[in-house]
This record gives C-alpha cells, structure tokens and sequence, in this order.
C-alpha cells in the first residue's frame, strides 16, 4: 500500500524544480523566443524541452515508487540528472 512517506522526498523535490523549470522555458519559447529565431530553430527547441519534461516525469515516478531498491533509486536519478 502506498503511503505519502514511502517516497524519495529529495528526488521529488528536484524533479518538481525541474518541471518549473521547464515549464517557465518551455513558456519562454512560446511568446518571446519566437519572435527572434527562425522556425526550424524554435521547432528544435520545442523538442527539447519535450525531452527535458520526459525527464521530468520519468524523475518524479521514480520518486515516488517503492518498488525500486534505493541504490538502484539512486543510480537511475544520477543518469537521468546528468543526461
């Protein structure tokens, strides 16, 4: 049964910066960046923060799993961090 204690409170509290983040990038590219960089640039930026927000998730599920050994916790997040 999963309790509100049974998660990675550190993981989840990076991975919610990082999805403000995103967010607040994501919206900087909306209304002000396209205004200044070509289509095909602002197209390569939007994938990019899809991307960045994949990260995001797969982060905050990981965070909130119980399933998954600490170390084994530990090791996915340092991939996903410094991808």
């Amino acid at each position: 049964m999963f309790l509100m204690r049974d998660f990675n409170k550190k993981i989840v509290i990076v991975a919610s910066v990082f999805g403000a983040i995103t967010i607040a990038i994501g919206a900087f590219g909306a209304h002000v960046l396209k205004e200044f960089i070509s289509e095909k640039a602002l197209t390569s930026f939007e994938t990019g923060v899809q991307y960045q927000m994949y990260h995001v998730l797969a982060i905050l599920i990981l965070g909130f799993t119980d399933v998954i050994p600490s170390n084994t916790q530990k090791l996915v997040f340092r991939i996903l961090f410094l991808e």
